[in-house]
């Protein structure tokens, strides 16, 4: 049965969701609950529909296409679904799930960025903290692909940005930079275009030095371990429940990164949705899955991680005093007290932590502070001046300049845009 579909874009929320369960039902499909979520269903002789956040569209040809935010917060959705019929949600925001058995066995989307938080909360499996560190207006985008056990992330991002928190407590991460100059720094540890990170994703620390393009592929811990005993016959490497940078040489990364770039490439053409059940999915995961493990070495050597691990302990206890007395920032004599580092030392560990000194990052913690609480601010009566006070900002003019450099707009314009 055919359903002539017309756009709702411009259509309010209520009016939104009230279209697309009238469309549900005329199909015989149920309907996830909540407004606040990207959505889409395909089934045969069916057009696909796609929920931005609030709002409604229809992609007739079945293919990809994007659906403007227009809940304001500038946020752009695309999605595709990679199995048929099926139904499926990705969580930006507040969203409920009625039954988990209307998720799909697959499913692609993508997310396109104007600002950290946005960008981290396009990535809903990931626990994460984002920093702007360089400056400049920034602009990311997000790539997600859905997997039974699995999920691949091709993450763009424009500036510098440290992450900070978890990928997954249960599952194994494989990353590389995609970009041939690309670089990183990982827990310490340099991740250049020759090597790979791997490892338990329960603490991850990453700063991409410059604009950069990342690729991930993140599986559950068992699944990953039943595969390395049935295909290699022998457990998974110890060293893999930390985190390494691995080198692999120009070759096998040139490789491994063209057959990420292929998958999310291919996962944009029309006829990605026409994959053949559950099985040819999971053969896909495995077959991605073990393109990472014939590259990785029985052994390697992880004494390093020790000393990283000390100067980590550094910057994070330095972070943690900055954070605790934002409305009086510590000096660096103070800081280094508390740590119990010297001057040379503090800045020692965070230049190999995080790429910079520990003066620019604490203005650069702060910044980013007052900038997360103007975006999540609702009461008119607050003004810019009182959000930068409670972060140790007193003299306005200088504060503004310092905003507008980091994030390429004044105080008031990121204010303004919230409260419109």
């Amino acid at each position: 049965m055919g359903i002539a579909a017309s756009s709702t874009i411009g259509a309010g929320p209520a009016q939104a969701l009230s279209n697309f369960c009238n469309l549900a039902e005329e199909v015989g499909e149920n309907l996830l609950a909540g407004t606040s979520h990207a959505l889409a269903y395909g089934a045969p002789g069916v057009p696909r529909h796609a929920v931005g956040r609030n709002g409604l569209g229809f992609a007739r040809d079945g293919s990809c296409q994007t659906f403007p935010d227009i809940s304001g917060g500038g946020a752009c959705v695309q999605a595709i679904l990679l199995r048929r019929p099926i139904l499926a949600t990705t969580c930006f925001e507040n969203c409920s799930v009625l039954d988990e058995k209307l998720l799909p066995a697959a499913w692609h989307c993508c997310a396109d960025t104007a600002d950290v938080e946005e960008h981290a909360g396009s990535l809903p499996e990931w626990a994460l903290q984002y920093e702007q560190l360089s400056e400049g207006a920034f602009h990311g985008r997000v790539e997600q692909i859905h997997l039974p056990g699995a999920y691949m992330v091709k993450e763009t991002m424009n500036r510098s940005v440290r992450q900070r928190g978890e990928i997954g407590r249960d599952m194994y991460g494989f990353a590389l930079v995609l970009q041939p100059d690309g670089e990183a720094i990982c827990n310490g540890q340099r991740l250049d275009s020759n090597s790979l990170l791997v490892g338990r994703g329960d603490d991850l620390d990453l700063c991409n030095t410059h604009a950069s393009q990342i690729g991930a592929l993140s599986v559950d811990c068992d699944m990953v371990n039943e595969i390395s005993q049935r295909i290699y016959d022998r457990p998974l490497a110890s060293w893999l429940e930390q985190q390494v940078v691995v080198v692999v040489g120009q070759e096998v990364a040139s490789s491994l990164r063209a057959r990420l770039n292929s998958v999310f490439f291919n996962a944009d053409l029309p006829g990605a949705g026409n994959w053949d059940g559950e099985p040819a999915i999971s053969r896909f995961r495995d077959d991605m899955l073990l393109a990472f493990l014939d590259e990785l070495p029985l052994e390697t050597e992880t004494s390093h991680l020790r000393s990283i691990a000390l100067r980590r302990r550094v910057v994070n206890r330095a972070r943690e005093m900055m954070l605790a007395r934002v409305n009086e920032p510590p000096s660096l004599l103070e800081v280094c007290s508390h740590v119990g580092a010297s001057h040379r030392k503090l800045n020692y560990c965070f230049q190999d932590i995080l790429g910079m000194s520990p003066a620019r990052y604490l203005r650069i913690l702060r910044l980013n502070g007052v900038r997360r609480q103007l975006k999540s601010e609702r009461d008119p009566r607050v003004g810019v001046q009182d959000v930068a006070a409670l972060w140790g900002f007193w003299h306005l003019g200088q504060f503004s300049a310092d905003y507008k450099r980091q994030f390429a707009e004044l105080p008031s314009q990121t204010l303004r845009a919230v409260l419109c």
